[in-house]
């Protein structure tokens, strides 16, 4: 199933367009689906997602209104499954190997690792590590500000958004120094 015709005042966009929308600059939201999407033609098989934005109103004495809003959040993975140590994984791979017979070999394979290899992470000796704490922060910030400005009289209305929205990436970010 594809995506929905997405209609922009009038005006057939597609959905990375509408996701780039600010929500400061959006008026209303319709959907239309089965028959009364036809007038759409076949690309409105999906449905459609009618956006009407914003358009200036006249103010008495063509007054000017401004706003800005700002915002700041916090993300986070969800969900995300704890991984196993370096002698659990050993482990659970020689077992893999051990149960393999996916290449019709009657004779099991002998293991990936060896019990000293294990052993070393059992006992202190080497280190494990979890990459995914090493590697992804735990938290990332996201802000988004817009600012509109609108008015307008008896002959000229205005409206006007301007948005800025960053969001960061969860990879820590590494400095590596190289020494001649």
């Amino acid at each position: 199933m594809g995506p929905a015709l997405f209609v922009v005042d009038g005006i057939v966009r597609d959905q990375a367009f509408f996701s780039r929308m600010s929500a400061e600059e959006i008026e209303n939201v319709s959907i239309l689906k089965d028959g009364s999407a036809a007038i759409y033609g076949l690309g409105a098989a999906n449905g459609v997602v009618l956006v009407t934005t914003k358009k200036g109103t006249a103010n008495p004495g063509g007054k000017v209104d401004i706003t800005l809003n700002s915002s700041m959040s916090w993300q986070q993975f969800l969900y995300v499954p704890k991984s196993v140590g370096a002698a659990d994984y050993m482990t659970l791979r020689n077992e893999q190997n051990f149960q393999d017979f996916g290449k019709n070999y009657l004779v099991r394979t002998n293991p990936i690792f060896s019990a000293e290899q294990i052993e070393a992470y059992r006992n202190g000796s080497r280190q494990s590590y979890d990459w995914f704490d090493q590697v992804f922060n735990k938290t990332t910030p996201q802000t988004q500000t817009d600012l509109t400005i609108g008015g307008g009289g008896e002959k000229v209305k205005y409206f006007f958004n301007l948005g800025y929205s960053k969001q960061e990436g969860s990879y820590k970010v590494a400095t590596i120094i190289l020494h001649a």
